[in-house]
């Protein structure tokens, strides 16, 4: 039953948040055939807010085009206004492949594993 759902997170600046990015996001992620079920929106002390979007595959008939969909969020993410409000609070655009950011967070979890396990931090 869950094959036909389709999940999709986007990180943004939180200033970059507004409705129409929304629904830009959104219609790029639709073209496909998928229809959005839902999403959803946190936002939280940092400097980043997260989409959350879950989408009915059903009827798209195929895998999704990640490439594709790579390649529109890169050309969205090159723009001038785009960088420059990435910038504006203190973030940068950092094109690249989802096999790309998969190697960063594995990179930031051995990091910072090393850090919490000599450490020896807690959660308290």
């Amino acid at each position: 039953p869950l094959r036909r759902h389709l999940f999709a997170f986007v990180w943004l600046p939180r200033d970059l948040l507004s409705t129409t990015n929304r629904l830009r996001i959104q219609a790029l992620l639709e073209e496909g055939g998928a229809k959005t079920l839902d999403w959803g929106l946190l936002v939280e002390g940092g400097s980043l807010a997260m989409l959350r979007f879950v989408l009915d595959a059903r009827e798209q008939g195929s895998e999704p085009d990640e490439e594709g969909l790579n390649r529109e969020l890169q050309a969205i993410l090159a723009q001038p206004e785009v960088r420059e409000r990435f910038a504006a609070t203190g973030n940068n655009a950092v094109p690249g492949t989802p096999a790309d950011a998969e190697r960063f967070i594995a990179d930031e979890v051995g990091k910072w594993s090393r850090v919490v396990k000599a450490g020896n931090i807690r959660i308290e």
